[in-house]
């Protein structure tokens, strides 16, 4: 190929391209991209205030264990999911329903958060707590007056909530007239929740006339439409969780065309409570439709039991007590040696033996079933008093295994 060809080749190659950009400079943009981009696609998913359940939570597995062991520390975890239409942001997780005598807590008392669903989130926040704690005091178990000993621990979440709902209602200024406009002024009602314990089931509006000006009303009817979790004022939250005199009390807000009433409170009676704001009204020729928006405001409280047994760790010695312990979970960590025991190993790294399966862990001498397995519900015992057995993890191996309880 010569020279000559090799430019004309290079000529005609830029002429083409010169006339496909004129081609498509020239083309309306709606023909080079069909996709259409309409801005109410991003609020597509606007029913996402449903359903009538706010926060759910449970302990997690485990946490506790189904035994716990004098002079050890354990863990209460739960696992919070809100499945309602509101942010949590102040939550407070509170454990209780025990001796306080008997036990040590880093802390009885913590603020969780956790997002609501949205338009842009299908599914709540979901989240897990630890609190960190030991069983300390238990006499009779402790001298072997008894085997073992039922402790109950409660979970109590307690947080602000808030449920909205809207709805198009007609208003007609003049019901008498023949001309009805484009709708037909009725009750509204709404069914299935707007994502949250408490809702609105009805919009009622209805004109009247003070002083030769129209003005509307708008009554709502507010239903606790979920038993599981009692709802309280907002004030409620204020007082950690403890005041029964606010129970069944709701805030309620009213807006219409630009238009907000003040908030007023009303009380939950036998479940029902009705709330109504009266509304000024433009001069119209017909009926026409307008959004209301209503929003409730109240704190919700619902609580988790956990029942356990409370036994003397197997091969071990544990100090005697007489019902008075360390105030704090720091305090009783730092115990001497003489307050600690045969258990004490405080001058020892964890995992240093203590003999016979026994290790160091956090300062005590605690069998290596109890470090491994404790939080699965694993203890030491006789291997036929047990199922799905591990064995040499516990003192006096040969006749006792790492075991579930039977």
């Amino acid at each position: 190929m010569n020279a000559n060809t090799v430019l004309k080749m290079m000529k005609t190659s830029t002429l083409l391209l010169i006339a496909l950009f004129l081609i498509t400079s020239c083309t309306p943009a709606s023909s080079v991209f069909s996709g259409k981009t309409n801005i109410g696609d991003l609020n597509a998913n606007t029913q996402f205030r449903t359903g009538v359940s706010s926060l759910e939570f449970a302990f997690l597995q485990g946490l506790p264990p189904d035994q716990i062991y004098i002079n050890e520390p354990f863990n209460i975890g739960v696992v919070l999911q809100n499945n309602g239409a509101y942010d949590i942001e102040e939550g407070l997780l509170v454990v209780s329903g025990f001796e306080s005598t008997a036990y040590t807590f880093s802390e009885t008392k913590k603020s969780f958060s956790a997002l609501g669903r949205s338009a842009y989130r299908s599914e709540g926040e979901r989240t897990q707590i630890i609190f960190d704690a030991r069983a300390e005091c238990f006499p009779a178990v402790a001298t072997g007056q008894i085997a073992n000993q039922t402790a109950n621990f409660r979970i109590t979440a307690c947080y602000p909530y808030q449920s909205i709902a809207s709805a198009e209602i007609c208003i007609d200024p003049d019901p008498n007239q023949q001309n009805q406009g484009d709708c037909v002024s009725r009750p509204i009602t709404l069914s299935g929740g707007q994502g949250g314990p408490v809702g609105v089931t009805q919009i009622t509006p209805s004109v009247s006339f003070f002083k030769g000006a129209a003005q509307i009303t708008v009554r709502a009817q507010i239903e606790h439409l979920n038993k599981d979790e009692e709802v309280y004022s907002p004030a409620f939250f204020e007082t950690q969780c403890n005041d029964v005199k606010e129970r069944g009390k709701i805030v309620v807000e009213m807006s219409i065309a630009g238009q907000r009433c003040d908030p007023q409170l009303v009380t939950l009676e036998q479940g029902r409570a009705i709330a109504s704001c009266t509304f000024n009204l433009e001069s119209a020729a017909s009926a026409y439709t307008t959004p209301v928006a209503i929003t409730l405001k109240y704190s919700v409280a619902k609580s988790a039991l956990k029942t356990v047994s409370v036994v003397k760790p197997f091969g071990v010695d544990v100090p005697e007590c007489s019902g008075s312990i360390p105030l704090t979970f720091e305090q009783a960590n730092s115990q001497t040696g003489s307050q600690k025991g045969s258990v004490d190993c405080r001058s020892e790294p964890n995992g240093v033996s203590c003999g016979d399966n026994l290790v160091c862990h956090d300062g005590r001498c605690i069998s290596e079933c109890t470090r491994d397995y404790g939080a699965q519900g694993f203890s030491c015992m006789p291997k036929t008093q047990g199922s799905k057995c591990v064995p040499n993890l516990c003192p006096d191996a040969a006749t006792n295994s790492c075991c579930l309880p039977k």
